[in-house]
Formats: C-alpha cells, structure tokens, sequence
C-alpha cells in the first residue's frame, strides 16, 4: 500500500511562494507524498528530458493541483505550440486524474477583461488579437486561453481563487476536505460490487449479483417482535423506514436468509440511488470483531481505504459532512464471547447516530436487545418466519428455470413430494439439496436424513468440484482436511479472541502438502473462507453452519486418528450446535469407524474414572453428552457401566440428560427424584446450565459450579424455550426436567426475568401438542410441571 501522490503542477519563477505553501503544508501528513519537481525526491527516470519526465510523474499522481497566475511557461520540446505546463494539464485531464486549479484572482480578472474585448473586436485571430491587446497582470494571452481551457472543461472545472497566498492554506485544505464524499461513494460502489461477487450457500454455484439478476432472490416473511410487521415486500418497507430514521434488528435462525436480505437491502438502497439524496450506505461484517475495536465510521473507512483503494486513509476526510446507513451484519458472529455490557457498548457509538440495520441469530436475541440498552435503540425487531411449503415451491421452481433441461424434471419433482417438502423451510438447507441434486447427481428424492447429511454432501460436492478445477494434486479428502483444519482454528480463534492469519494458514498448507505453492494454498482457502485483506486474517466461512460442521467432522478425525486437539478438547465447552453435528455426522459414518470412536471414548472415560480433578471431570461429562446419544451396539453397556461407576454428580447429570432424551423413562424418574430431593443436586445441575449456556463464565462460578441464585439466566431460558420447541422427539422426555428448573430459577430469583406471557402461552400451547401421547402418565408429570411453572410466573410478574 503506498501513500497518496499529490502532485504540483505550475510554471515556475511567478509561482515559488505558492508551491513552498502547498507542499509545506501536505508535508504535515505522513499519508501524503508530494510530487513536485523541485523537490529531491521527484522520480525522474533516466535518459529522459526533463518535460517528458514530468509528464510520466502524473501517472502517478492520485491529485494535482495545477496552478495559474502570470506565466505561460516554457514550450513543450515534444510540441512547440504548447507551453509544458499546458502539456501537463492536458494529460492530466486525458488520465482523468483529480485536478484541484488554482488561479490567481487578478489572472481570472484579466481572463473575463480581455475575451470580452476579443468579442467586441472585428479581430477573428484570437492570437494575433492577444499579441496587440495591453495587458495589465498577465504575460500573455496563451495564460488566458489556460484558463479558459479549465474554465470549460467538462470535468475537474471548479476553480480556488486567491489574492493573497495567505488565504491559501484554508482554502486548500477545505477542497480537500470536500472530497470526503467522492472517496466515500468510491468505497460504496467498490464495496458493493465486491458483495455482488460473494459466493453464498443461498445459490452455491452463482454469486449474489447473479442470484439478483437471476430473480432467484425470495423475498423472506417475518413476525414483529417490536414494531409492526410490513404488509408488503419487506426490503421496501425496509428502505422506507430508513428514509424515517428508523433503526431495525433482522433475526432468525442460521441459514434463514439474514445477510442476504441485508445485502439485497443495501444494494437497492444504491441502485435507487439513496446516495444522490445525500445518504450513502456502508456495510459492516462484524464477523472479525474483536472487543478492543471500536465501532465508529472513521475506522470502517481507514480499513476500507486500504481494501478497495489500496491507501491509508485520505487524511482530509471529514465523515460530519455526510449522513449514513449503516447494515451491520452478523452481531452473533462478533458477540459469542462478549458479556452483555460489552455488547452494549455498541449503544454509545458513534454509530448509532444514524439509521442502522442490525442482523443477529434469534438465540441471542434476548440476551442482546433485551437484557441490554442497546434493544431500546431500535423501533424494529423482525424475526424472519421459516419457508412455508409454498415459498418453498415457488422457489424451487425458479431454480429450475436456471438449469440445464435433464436436471430440471429432477428439481421440479420435489414440490410433489409432500413428505420431504416441509424439510425445504430454510434456505440455506433448501440450496444445499439442490445444489447437491444438480453439482452432486443426488439421488431424488433426496437420500439424506437430517442437517448433517445435507452439509456433508454438499461440502464433499464443493471439494470435488474445486479438485476438478485445480490441478494441484490434492484429493477430495485432502481438500475437506484442510478445510476442517482452518474451521476448527477459527472457532478457536473466536474462542480466545483471537485472529486467524492468512500466513500462518498457508504455511501449514504449503508444510503439510509439499506440493503445494503459497498462490495454491491461498487459493485453497480463498474457495470457500472469507477474508479481511487489510487484517490479513481468516474472518469465516462462506456460511457460518458450514464451518460448524467442518469443525465438528475436525474433533471427529482427531478422535478417530488419536490425534490433536483429541483428547484435549474434551475438557472445554464446545458449541452446542458442533456438538450436536458432531453427533450426527458420526451416527452416519462406517460401522468400523463408529466402533473405533466409541472404543477410543469409552476406554479413555474408564482410564480417567477416579480422578476428581476439575479436568477429568469435565471430560467425563463431554464423554458421556456423545456416548449417550451415539449410534452404537455398545451404548446400552456404557450406560450401565456409568450407572454403576460413576459418583461425580457433575457427570452424573449428564449421564441423567443423555439417557433421558433417548426415553428412558426410569431413569428420568431417579434423575427427577434427586433433583427435587436433593438441594446440593439441584444447585449443581442450575449452576452448569448457567456456565454451558454462558451466562456466567467458568470465573464468575467457581467450579463445580453451584448456583448462587444472583447471576441472570437469560441465555439457559432461551435455550430451553428453543428445546421445547424443537420437533426431535428426544426433547419431549426432557420436558418435566426443564420445566422444573424453570420454576426453580424464577423461585430462586424471585424474579421471571425475561419470561414474557407470549412466551408462557407458547410453552403452554406446546405442551398440549403432546396431548395424545402413549406415555399418559408421563405427560401428566409434565403438566403439572408446567403448572408449577405457570404459579411462579404468577407470583413473582411484576
């Protein structure tokens, strides 16, 4: 990245003082190089003329100032009919560089004087009238016709006046400041074609822009959590608010279509040409934040120069002379690890002077805008409803439109399918299967059970693809392992708020595979990651359930290989959602694998049995979460085993948990009895619920980690809300446990927190959904669950 080269362009013996001023000032800033011939360092190549040299120096000028008073100057070797300064600003023009001129009040005088002379006159030769007219200031009239040329030029025309060059400085300096809205709108159009470009999961095999132009785009329905849903097409309505000064929050679940909406948003916001009424919007991706950055306009624009345009920060800008929107993408990506108060800090920025458009997961929803000050900054928060059958349809059908005719019966036979077509209600699951159907020869109907196999076909349908296109000798599942290296070093990143270099991963490319150049490794990691050239780091992966499964198929290979990160991994708390597609992955893999896993797993739980020390506990209780919900013939065994052996209530619990959701009714009744009888039991299995779902952190409760009944429990509520709405069945036999606990946090607290009666009713509704189950004594329990939590919503609502 180099500096900004503002160029000086002027003859020389009138205009000394002026050049000294100009460049003594833009000597100030370190971002500024100064190009002016006077100066030592004036590239000049060698074996050219001094006239031919500074022609080829404004090739590199990003700004010239050229500068008018008396002289014409000295005639062009390369032409005798114009001066060198006249050549100047001739290529100047040519190269569509910015030129800031300069004129000399008394010069600009003379010009008006002596063509109106010239128009008076009977004299049709303007320069045999120039060599007979007096003139007062000027040497002579080839300075006039200068001025005209710039005068009435098409571009680049409007002119600084001075009279004295002590009024100089300012008003150089405002003109530069005027160009905060040029490079502004540079970045915009820059940033959004590069949007257009970005390979997405919505239509895997086109990018965005194509996806647009394509009319594939499908506009997603919401529910008004905050505010009033819009009767029409959501992006208009949208936009409209923003004309208001509205501020909105987009939520929903992963792969439901939130950056795709914010995109779309933000590019018909351009193309209806918000930034002609004086607004231009800016897309932030927060995904790369770490806590120490801050989250003001002159930050984005210092990162955003250095991306697109390839230059530090223009110095002069000054971001108060323009209004903005700001569509700030991905808060749950940035904020995982942040506390609540970090979080809102967001409240107090700068940023929050203008209209925004925020996109977070729905799971972080309350415990973000609710629990924070930053939620009452917003009029709107819209939760994106899943695809009904009929968006489905419609949207599968203009897939079809766009696919070579033998594939299209293939793709348009699945909307007669009634028993798999409710599966097509997100997006991004939707795009999976039809990618895999045409890039992949999927079987139809689709032979995949559930979200794991869905993103395992289509991540081995994307390596395949990028094999064929590249020839740098690595297979299919060389290309998956480097990609599950990089997912599971990012989530560890974010882990540790940390940062993911694009060296350090190209180096363990290049290291691992030999064969592999450095232009060949980034280009690996470039197919399906995103990155920040500036940071020069790893952000992400083109969808965030992408890298999820990745790193959940990584813990499985260390698992089945016994190498790193396995068994270490096992004592820290993973996301529940690569726990969840850890499990299904291997519940879908060879016989012969599933039983080496389990073996591994279950000999380790045994070496580890008798040590209490914080570390083994842990690892115990992740050991048991995977070996209770495992496909294996051994399960049943292991089950046993723990039964009999195992004395740490910590694991216990999750022995309790992972029996219980598989419908071992018994064993729910012994977990429920020692809850309900047992205090210290109780306390325990509060408290872990508070550190899994990270209400608390590890530090706030000390392990084993008791509930004191202070810290807030937002974040388990939402979980648990989230669990009982879920289909799987497993959660059902879980449901007289959570329910308990839900009354015993508000008991304890006295306190509902964030319960809401919306929320009390849904649970409520749900509960009545299993009415006409098998296990009728079973769901009585759990109606009287629910009731006691209905009395303490009633007690303790304020």
């Amino acid at each position: 990245m180099r500096r900004w080269n503002i160029g000086i362009i002027s003859t020389d013996y009138d205009l000394k003082d002026e050049r000294r001023m100009i460049s003594t000032f833009l000597d100030k800033y370190p971002e500024i190089n100064v190009l002016a011939f006077e100066r030592p360092d004036y590239p000049v190549d060698p074996y050219v003329h001094s006239h031919d040299a500074c022609l080829n120096v404004i090739d590199l000028m990003d700004i010239a100032f050229v500068i008018i008073n008396k002289r014409y100057g000295g005639l062009y070797i390369g032409d005798n009919n114009v001066s060198i300064t006249y050549a100047e600003i001739e290529k100047l023009y040519k190269n569509k560089k910015i030129i800031i001129p300069i004129i000399n009040q008394k010069a600009w005088d003379e010009r008006h004087e002596f063509f109106s002379a010239f128009k008076r006159s009977s004299e049709d030769d303007i320069s045999k009238f120039g060599l007979s007219y007096s003139f007062n200031y000027v040497d002579c009239y080839r300075v006039l016709e200068l001025i005209e040329k710039i005068h009435k030029s098409a571009h680049d025309n409007f002119c600084i006046f001075y009279s004295s060059i002590f009024e100089l400085e300012a008003k150089v300096e405002g003109r530069l400041r005027g160009l905060t809205r040029y490079f502004c709108l540079s970045i915009m159009h820059k940033q959004a074609d590069e949007l257009r470009k970005k390979k997405t999961f919505l239509s895997l095999n086109q990018s965005l822009g194509d996806m647009f132009d394509k009319n594939l785009y499908v506009s997603p329905d919401v529910t008004a959590l905050v505010g009033r849903a819009p009767k029409k097409r959501l992006e208009g309505a949208l936009v409209n608010d923003f004309v208001q000064g509205g501020k909105t929050i987009i939520l929903g679940e992963p792969g439901a279509g939130k950056s795709t909406l914010m995109i779309k948003v933000y590019l018909d916001c351009i193309q209806n040409g918000q930034q002609q009424l004086g607004v231009i919007p800016i897309y932030i991706s927060l995904k790369d934040k770490k806590k120490e950055d801050s989250f003001c306009i002159t930050d984005f624009y210092r990162e955003s120069f250095e991306t697109y345009l390839d230059r530090p920060l223009f110095p002069f800008c000054d971001f108060s002379l323009i209004s903005f929107w700001a569509f700030l993408d991905g808060l749950d990506e940035m904020g995982e690890n942040f506390e609540p108060y970090e979080i809102s800090r967001l409240a107090d920025t700068e940023l929050m002077k203008y209209v925004v458009l925020l996109s977070c997961r729905e799971k972080y929803a309350y415990n973000y805008f609710q629990s924070t000050v930053l939620g009452s900054k917003f009029n709107q928060i819209f939760l994106l409803k899943k695809w009904s059958p009929t968006k489905a349809k419609k949207y599968i059908r203009k897939y079809a439109k766009g696919i070579p005719l033998e594939k299209r019966n293939n793709i348009l036979c699945l909307v007669d399918l009634p028993e798999i077509i409710n599966t097509f209600n997100n997006p991004l699951i939707t795009n999976l299967i039809l990618f895999s159907i045409c890039e992949g020869n999927m079987t139809v109907p689709p032979s995949f059970r559930d979200q794991a196999d869905s993103l395992n076909y289509a991540v081995h349908v994307i390596a395949k693809r990028e094999v064929e296109r590249n020839d740098y000798h690595l297979s299919i599942v060389e290309y998956l392992d480097i990609w599950m290296n990089i997912s599971w070093v990012i989530y560890k990143s974010r882990e540790n708020n940390s940062s993911v270099y694009i060296s350090d991963v190209v180096n363990f490319i290049v290291e691992k595979y030999p064969s592999m150049g450095d232009k060949e490794a980034l280009n690996v990691i470039m197919s399906i990651f995103d990155t920040n050239v500036v940071r020069k780091t790893i952000t992400g992966c083109i969808h965030e359930q992408i890298m999820e499964y990745l790193a959940a198929s990584f813990l499985l290979e260390a698992i089945l290989t016994k190498t790193d990160p396995y068994p270490a991994f096992l004592a820290h708390v993973i996301r529940p959602e690569i726990n969840h597609l850890l499990v299904a992955k291997y519940n879908s893999i060879s016989k012969k694998d599933k039983n080496e896993i389990f073996e591994s797993l279950y000999r380790y739980y045994q070496s580890i049995l008798f040590s209490d020390s914080e570390k083994n506990i842990m690892t115990r209780i992740r050991i048991v979460y995977y070996l209770t919900r495992m496909q294996n013939e051994n399960r049943s065994s292991f089950i046993d085993f723990t039964e009999k052996g195992e004395r740490n209530d910590l694991v216990r619990i999750s022995v309790f948990s992972g029996c219980v959701k598989h419908g071992n009714l018994k064993l729910e009744n012994a977990f429920y009895k020692e809850l309900t009888e047992n205090p210290d039991f109780e306390s325990l299995y509060m408290g872990y619920h508070l550190v899994y779902y990270k209400d608390v952190t590890d530090k706030e409760i000390p392990f084993p980690y008791y509930d004191n009944t202070v810290f807030g429990w937002s974040k388990t509520f939402l979980a648990l809300y989230k669990q009982f709405t879920d289909p799987h069945r497993e959660y059902f036999y879980m449901m007289r446990i959570e329910l308990y606990v839900i009354s015993r946090f508000v008991e304890t607290r006295q306190s509902t927190g964030i319960i809401s009666l919306h929320d009390l009713k849904n649970i409520e509704k749900i509960v009545q959904e299993y009415s006409n189950t098998r296990e009728k004594e079973f769901y009585r329990f759990i109606l009287e669950a629910y009731q006691s939590v209905k009395e303490m919503y009633e007690r303790y609502h304020v």
